[in-house]
């Protein structure tokens, strides 16, 4: 695929991740240099309007959104006071393609309080209805916190969509306490399938989904006590082991499904997961996991999934995906 905002901005995030120590200090200039560059691209594909969009073609938006802000904060890095206002642009794009009542949603609606990953223009993007899902809701809400400008209705909101990807609760009297990634029990999207036998049906819950709900909770201020946060923890400790994601039937998990194609994002979500809450029990396999991406690296120091379901047969999807995930972890 043609490379644009998303990868841009994906490589750009994992390049920021990195922290002087982790890499020489020639590596770790370049990375400063390459994000740096990185973020000015993103800045020029931003359109000069009214509301702040992304030129016409770009890739998801949302996800480039939420990545380039998590990229540039004061407390890693120094913003220019020339890309501040830029930085607000981008701001207002993400909090203006929240799925809410000023865009026209409903409040009974499954998707509201959530973010989508169509379109290029914010206003229009948050009333057309999409592919709203756990992953651009997780990274849209850590983008807003970490720039501390995410209020408390766009949490309460989005904590009512988290509420509909998550198997617990009195709407989940069957539930596990982990995530899947859309409310929609039959969308395709709900990797792992659906549980047709609980009452009511539910979308099973996975690893990669779970990881995100639980980092979604943390942004949008949960307590670290909360019931929805322990059943969360509780389901990552149960489903150990780090080079598979897990809440996949074995027979699902045989080279060629979602739950191959997606591990380098789950090392990632697993990477933020054990960040936000390192003295849970999932954050014991740490080591594991540091082991396991390092020797996934291939002889020429890219990482490359053969499973091209989730685009990570793309050496920079992958390489990526890892770097981040490995910053993440080996950061003092």
């Amino acid at each position: 695929m043609q490379g644009g905002v998303g990868d841009t901005a994906l490589a750009s995030f994992a390049l920021t991740q990195l922290r002087p120590g982790q890499v020489d200090r020639g590596q770790f200039t370049a990375a400063e240099h390459g994000a740096g560059r990185g973020a000015q691209f993103l800045f020029s594909q931003l359109a000069d309007k009214e509301h702040p969009e992304w030129r016409e073609g770009a890739d998801y938006p949302t996800y480039a959104a939420a990545l380039l802000l998590l990229s540039l904060d004061d407390s890693r890095h120094k913003i220019e006071t020339a890309d501040k206002a830029r930085i607000a642009s981008v701001v207002d794009y993400l909090k203006s393609s929240q799925q809410t009542t000023a865009a026209g949603w409903k409040s009974d609606d499954p998707r509201f309080g959530g973010w989508n990953q169509t379109g290029a223009t914010a206003v229009e993007d948050a009333r057309r209805p999409g592919n709203t899902n756990i992953s651009i809701t997780c990274f849209a809400l850590a983008a807003l916190q970490t720039h501390g400008v995410l209020d408390d209705d766009a949490s309460r909101v989005a904590q009512a969509f988290l509420a509909r990807c998550q198997n617990f609760g009195p709407d989940a009297p069957q539930g596990d306490g982990g995530f899947f990634f859309t409310p929609d029990v039959e969308d395709p999207l709900n990797k792992a399938g659906a549980d047709h036998e609980a009452k009511p049906a539910r979308a099973r819950s996975y690893g990669s989904a779970t990881a995100d709900g639980l980092c979604a909770l943390a942004a949008s201020g949960a307590r670290s006590d909360d019931p929805r946060v322990a059943a969360a923890i509780a389901w990552l400790a149960q489903h150990d082991g780090v080079a598979t994601v897990p809440g996949f039937s074995a027979d699902e998990a045989d080279g060629a499904s979602p739950a191959d194609g997606l591990k380098f994002y789950y090392a990632v979500a697993l990477a933020r997961a054990i960040r936000a809450y390192p003295d849970a029990q999932f954050a014991a396999r740490k080591e594991a996991l540091i082991a396991w991406i390092i020797a996934e690296q291939r002889a020429d120091g890219s990482w490359q999934n053969s499973n091209n379901a989730m685009r990570e047969d793309d050496p920079l999807i992958a390489t990526s995906l890892a770097i981040a995930a490995l910053a993440m972890l080996t950061a003092s």
